[in-house]
């Protein structure tokens, strides 16, 4: 964004005054919008993670609404929290779930009824060691797509053997 506004506009006074007035507050109301669709409803936590252009860990969150009732789009799932990581591990993945996203969008633990990730190992653990206990309502769901590329991977090898 920082990059599109010395290019695009002219006037640092006026990419200035986006970056500290306008844009935090067009933030603050889309993160107000958020707790309130997700106030009171029962959700799925949906993860995962990948690496950008120049190598830094990135952790997607999503959070899934889970309501039969309710029309096609109040049902979408919303990109909630990204965050740059250090390093993955079930430790910092468990922080960026709990601390840093649940939290801050006031969600029940409780109203937490899947936990949905890669099937890495660390992903298994995360959920195992330490959200298993502190989101009693959930289980830990593998991602159909990354099951299936796994287990086309595993049938492409016998193959070729």
């Amino acid at each position: 964004m920082r990059e599109f506004l010395d290019t695009a506009v002219k006037s640092k006074a006026v990419a200035n005054s986006l970056r500290q007035h306008h844009i935090p507050k067009v933030y603050n109301k889309q993160q107000a919008n958020i707790v309130e669709q997700l106030k009171e409803k029962k959700v799925a936590v949906i993860v995962n993670e990948t690496t950008d252009v120049i190598g830094r860990y990135v952790a997607n969150v999503l959070l899934q609404p889970l309501d039969a009732f309710a029309g096609a789009d109040s049902c979408r799932p919303l990109l909630v929290n990204t965050e740059f990581l250090e390093e993955v591990n079930n430790s910092t993945m468990s922080q960026v779930v709990i601390r840093r996203t649940l939290s801050n969008l006031n969600v029940d633990f409780n109203d937490v009824l899947a936990f949905i990730s890669d099937n890495a190992a660390y992903m298994k653990k995360c959920f195992t060691d330490r959200l298993k206990g502190i989101l009693p309502n959930t289980v830990h769901i593998t991602c159909w797509a990354h099951s299936f590329s796994h287990w086309r991977t595993v049938s492409l090898r016998f193959a070729t053997d």
